[in-house]
Parts: C-alpha cells; sequence; structure tokens
C-alpha cells in the first residue's frame, strides 16, 4: 500500500466523532419518523463540525435521544438534544445543546474551562454556535 493512500485513510478516520450513550437511531423512536431524522442529521453534523475544529473533542455521548426542554438553560425556548463532549483522554469537557435548525449552546464543566476548551470552541468559529 502507498504511504500517501495509508495516509489518506488514518487522516479520514481520524476526523469521526465517535458516538456513545443513546443510540442515534433512537432519536426516530423517541422523536417521531418525521423530526428523528432531523435530529439525527442535527446532532451528527454539529457534533463533526466541533471535531474538525476541536480536534481534541472525539466522543460525543448522547444523554437524552428525546428532544426537551433544557433544565440549565432556562431562556432557551427551544427544544434540544443533550450531548456530552470528551476528549480523546476521556475527559468530560462540557454539554452541547443542539436544535433542530443545526444551532446549539456549550456549557462547559469545570474541567472544560480550565482546559481552555470554552475559550477555543468560543473562538473556532464553528457554524451554529450561539455564545452563552
Amino acid at each position: 500500500m502507498s504511504r500517501n493512500f495509508a495516509r489518506g485513510l488514518h487522516k479520514a478516520s481520524a476526523s469521526l466523532m465517535q458516538f456513545t450513550g443513546a443510540p442515534l437511531e433512537e432519536m426516530v423512536i423517541t422523536n417521531g419518523t418525521i423530526d428523528g431524522p432531523v435530529w439525527i442529521d442535527a446532532t451528527k453534523s454539529v457534533c463533526n463540525s466541533i471535531e474538525k475544529s476541536v480536534p481534541e473533542i472525539t466522543t460525543a455521548e448522547i444523554q437524552s435521544s428525546k428532544a426537551h426542554f433544557s433544565s440549565n438553560d432556562r431562556e432557551d425556548q427551544s427544544l434540544v438534544v443533550t450531548v456530552g463532549l470528551k476528549t480523546n483522554a476521556g475527559t468530560r469537557i462540557g454539554t452541547i445543546h443542539i436544535h433542530q435548525d443545526k444551532t446549539w449552546k456549550f456549557l462547559a464543566s469545570r474541567e472544560g474551562r480550565e482546559g481552555g476548551f470554552a475559550e477555543t470552541i468560543a473562538r473556532a468559529g464553528i457554524a451554529g454556535f450561539i455564545n452563552s
């Protein structure tokens, strides 16, 4: 196998967010056949955009496949899906609330703030980010 081909495979495999927690497909069961696929697309799109911009974030833990109103952000009047973010070392750096329109908010954990992830995400220019 040529070195360039192998390098291309490594690069492609390194750019995919690993999804854990509730299965993505469960979003169709809990949110219906019309809204479920929209939630899956929004979740994949946002998480993969985050991973591309901040490669140290490699795991998205879907904490609830059911769209709900945020209990942490009472001002947000839109339904959200809650996803925890972890680094490749397994450190939980915070939670994101994803909206159906692919806008999202990052709620940093202490490790996320102290590790500089809150600032990095805010400055990364990732599509849909709502600074809160």
